[in-house]
């Protein structure tokens, strides 16, 4: 199961957007109105696949774009210490 690292500090900012802050690295990610939607599933703690079901329902995106953005971006926020495996 994938869940935010609650040490991520997080703010809004224009256009349905997100800034982050992982205060380990001091590393600051700017998301837009798609990735910020992906984050905000994964605070719901959504499997991957009610991740690709929103997206597709919010944006004109088919099922398949809708998986591989959100696996890219979700194994980017493994990376980069935002998201966590549990």
């Amino acid at each position: 199961m994938l869940k935010i690292n609650p040490t991520i500090l997080r703010t809004p900012v224009a256009d349905e957007g997100i800034l982050l802050l992982e205060p380990t690295t001091g590393k600051y990610f700017e998301l837009n109105d798609t990735s910020a939607l992906i984050y905000q599933c994964l605070e719901k703690e959504m499997d991957i696949q009610t991740i690709v079901e929103t997206l597709v329902n919010a944006f004109t995106i088919d099922e398949q774009t809708a998986m591989t953005d959100a696996q890219d971006l979700i194994e980017q926020f493994i990376q980069n210490n935002i998201c966590i495996e549990t």
